[in-house]
């Protein structure tokens, strides 16, 4: 049998391991929660040219860090309260937010993919109908200025739309005195949104294989406290039963007990 008092040292070591990820998770998730809605507010100027209602790569990130925050508001109360039942829960928790991150990430890069493919499609009818459609030329004049960038791929595009006679004011960097354009930004607009895109698909991928490793030395911590808990609870009742056993001995044998 496992002394109690080894139990109870191992017990408080876990503990405050598990705690300590436990608080990162917290405070994970909810820096996953704030760095995703900023960047979809980002993304949000930019809905109509990737033809999508909500769903965004960041969209996931948000999601998962709620998940994260909740999952590890589990882990702390079962931590702190001791409750094996719940610390296990909270291991088996942690195990299913893994998978379902994992495949938050692998959606992501196919959902990416198909963003650029509509973001060049889209981007390529509106320079072109730009001259005759009011909401097609606000919409691409907030992401040239938005950006500071001009046309789809660079500022030629424009040549090809007004025949070489005329570019939109919204490709220019003003000068805030004058009011005069000093000059034309050559980055075309499809390339500074595709490397958004492209950022953001990483910043996830990334965030979730470092979030999957922490989640599993978690996991793995929990199980083995949730486990060291229940054999304390054992070797209490097998104390107890053992201290109840020799006080009936000693008072069937009329001497004093040596506990």
């Amino acid at each position: 049998m496992i002394p109690f008092y080894d139990i109870n040292a191992k017990l408080r070591y876990i503990k405050f391991c598990l705690l300590l990820f436990t608080f990162l998770f917290v405070l994970t998730g909810i820096a996953l929660i704030i760095i995703g809605s900023t960047i979809n507010e980002f993304y949000y100027e930019f809905m109509f040219f990737l033809r999508v209602d909500s769903v965004t790569p960041t969209t996931y990130l948000v999601f998962i860090g709620f998940l994260i925050f909740a999952v590890a508001c589990v882990g702390l109360y079962g931590t702190l309260k001791s409750k094996a039942i719940v610390i296990g829960a909270f291991g088996g928790l942690l195990g299913l937010v893994c998978l379902l991150q994992l495949g938050a990430g692998v959606a992501c890069h196919f959902l990416t993919g198909h963003l650029i493919d509509n973001l060049r499609t889209t981007m390529n009818e509106t320079v072109w109908v730009y001259p005759y459609n009011d909401y097609a030329a606000q919409r691409m004049d907030a992401v040239q200025e938005t950006l500071a960038c001009c046309g789809m791929f660079s500022p030629k595009d424009w040549h090809q739309v007004y025949n070489g006679t005329e570019i939109p004011r919204s490709c220019c960097a003003f000068d805030d005195e004058n009011s005069m354009c000093e000059y034309i930004h050559n980055t075309g607009c499809y390339t500074r949104l595709v490397h958004i895109l492209k950022d953001s698909s990483r910043m996830l991928t990334t965030s979730s294989a470092v979030l999957a490793f922490m989640q599993l030395t978690g996991m793995a911590f929990a199980f083995y406290m949730a486990q060291s808990l229940r054999q304390q609870i054992r070797l209490r009742r097998d104390r107890k039963i053992m201290v109840t056993e020799q006080l009936l001995y000693s008072d069937a044998d009329g001497t004093k007990s040596p506990i």
